[in-house]
């Protein structure tokens, strides 16, 4: 029973390529969800605080169990321990981006990886504009 050799296609890789520990768009929902609740208690003076908390680690274990499910095919035991994961860094009471959680966060969804292929992908296209020269900016 021998299977046909198939070549992964280079020009479109996606998670599955990268496989990390989390899907990208978990880490997104952590990043994004940690700045939407959290930068609302400066400006009430942290009045609103233990309902951040509550309604960050809903959001962030429910879009992370979902993300985990249904875009990174996990099986639902690993998608709701990694949704517990990701409520509890987004309900926990710190801005998380630019911290060494935000770094861990990036690593681990694999977000580092897409940003190096998207600026490699875009080195190889090179400046050319719309009639294929090489242009050096305005003239």
């Amino acid at each position: 029973m021998n299977k046909p050799a198939t070549s992964p296609s280079h020009s479109k890789q996606s998670y599955q390529a990268i496989r990390s520990f989390l899907h990208p768009a978990t880490g997104v929902l952590i990043l994004v969800a940690d700045w939407f609740f959290f930068s609302g208690t400066v400006v009430t003076g942290g009045a609103l605080v233990a309902h951040a908390m509550f309604f960050g680690f809903v959001v962030g274990f429910a879009g992370a169990t979902y993300i985990q499910l249904f875009l990174a095919k996990e099986r639902w035991q690993r998608a709701v321990l990694k949704g517990l994961l990701a409520g509890g860094l987004v309900g926990f009471p710190i801005p998380v981006g630019g911290t060494l959680i935000g770094g861990l966060i990036l690593a681990f969804s694999g977000l580092d990886q897409l940003r190096q292929q998207l600026a490699h992908a875009l080195a190889e296209e090179g400046p050319e504009g719309e009639d294929g020269d090489v242009s050096n900016g305005p003239s």
